[in-house]
């Protein structure tokens, strides 16, 4: 008798719970005789009901269709991706997948914040063509955090990017296919609202390569390192410092150079004349300024021939009203013009380029000139100054 009454108190109360203890009690009252039955049913009920009662929390279809390749609605014969929009809770997915292959493309979320706006919210994939991830971005607009990871054809992690916008900084690290870090860039906005970006490259054996420091677009500290971790240029520098080139132009230690320059500084411009293993002067740049991942030409640059002093080509660039206009040059190895090629630009910005073509006697071969992509004026001579192929005339 004692069992029997907890039991009935427990069963009370449950069924209490799923506001049917006045059913339960007029059952006892009205039938106490078939209470062993009673109780039978409602232990059945009590555990049944909870699981049928339960609200269902999986995402509805709510939508489906199909698109061509341009993202346009399409039938199935035309279609390259199926989309599947679900319903989450106050957030819309999106999903798209490959019609061929039945891979998944994209899953795209949404958070709805009435009949017509909606944003970008939460998780977003992105995935490659064996339906292996490629991307991953999260975006949490309350914090103003926005996360992205890139993966390559292995799901090994390529990239991987941290924004804060209420801060104003960011973290880019890329690693290389072996896991060491590639590049890490910060980005941050300091006291006095200068924004900063520190930049570190290594090597793929993790060597140390570069280190950057850029303030509002501007370089103020560089250094640059070699394969072996050998410091090999540096910024700021000073009036008659050495860099020195490999073959290829890269920036290297003296040690395995092919070519030196010199600095020569002139307030915000840098002069670099460089000079190859026998000591002859093969070129003369002018830069406003200078790192080895970012140069700004000005003014005269000159080429010159390894086994003469007349130089090679010259390219001279200069400001006016109307943006960058360029005068290009080349020459033979006696000195005498080669080539010339003038570029303006006139009040909308369209260049307007004189093209000029020389034989080694000085005669004129070639005449161009364009305005914008159109050729306006075109003819070819012979070493003789005839006319031989009027082009102009089968352009038109």
């Amino acid at each position: 008798m004692v069992k029997t009454k907890t039991l009935l108190l427990i069963i009370v109360s449950k069924v209490k719970f799923l506001n049917l203890y006045p059913i339960f009690a007029i059952s006892i009252i009205c039938n106490i005789a078939e209470m062993k039955t009673l109780l039978r049913i409602l232990l059945i009920s009590v555990c049944t009901i909870p699981a049928l009662a339960a609200p269902d929390k999986k995402p509805k279809i709510i939508d489906s269709y199909y698109v061509d390749g341009y993202g346009f609605v399409c039938d199935y014969e035309n279609a390259y991706f199926e989309i599947k929009v679900l319903q989450d809770g106050d957030s819309i997915k999106v999903h798209s997948y490959n019609v061929i292959t039945d891979n998944p493309v994209s899953v795209q979320t949404y958070k709805v914040l009435n009949d017509s706006v909606q944003i970008k919210w939460g998780t977003q994939f992105m995935f490659n063509a064996k339906g292996k991830v490629s991307l991953f971005e999260n975006i949490d607009l309350v914090r103003g955090i926005e996360e992205v990871i890139k993966y390559d054809d292995s799901t090994r992690v390529e990239q991987h990017v941290i924004k804060d916008d209420i801060n104003k900084t960011s973290k880019t690290t890329s690693y290389y296919p072996n896991g060491k870090i590639k590049n890490l860039s910060l980005t941050e906005l300091s006291v006095d609202k200068k924004h900063i970006n520190s930049i570190k490259t290594w090597h793929p054996d993790g060597k140390l390569k570069r280190e950057q420091i850029i303030e509002n677009g501007k370089t103020i500290m560089l250094k640059t390192y070699d394969d072996e971790g050998e410091l090999a240029f540096s910024l700021p520098c000073q009036d008659g410092d050495s860099v020195f080139y490999n073959a290829e132009g890269n920036i290297i230690t003296r040690k395995n150079a092919v070519r030196r320059g010199v600095i020569r500084l002139d307030g915000d411009s840098i002069k670099i004349t460089s000079y190859n293993n026998r000591g002859r002067c093969i070129s003369v740049e002018n830069f406003m300024s200078y790192s080895p991942e970012y140069t700004v030409s000005w003014g005269v640059q000159e080429y010159f021939y390894a086994n003469t002093p007349q130089p090679a080509d010259s390219v001279w660039i200069f400001r006016s009203v109307n943006g960058d206009n360029l005068i290009e040059k080349t020459f033979y190895p006696d000195g005498k013009l080669k080539s010339s090629s003038v570029m303006t630009f006139d009040n909308v910005m369209v260049p307007n380029r004189e093209f000029r073509q020389y034989y080694p006697s000085g005669l004129l071969r070639r005449l161009e000139k364009h305005h914008g992509e159109k050729l306006v004026e075109g003819h070819i001579y012979d070493n003789e100054g005839n006319e031989v192929f009027p082009f102009y005339e089968f352009q038109q």
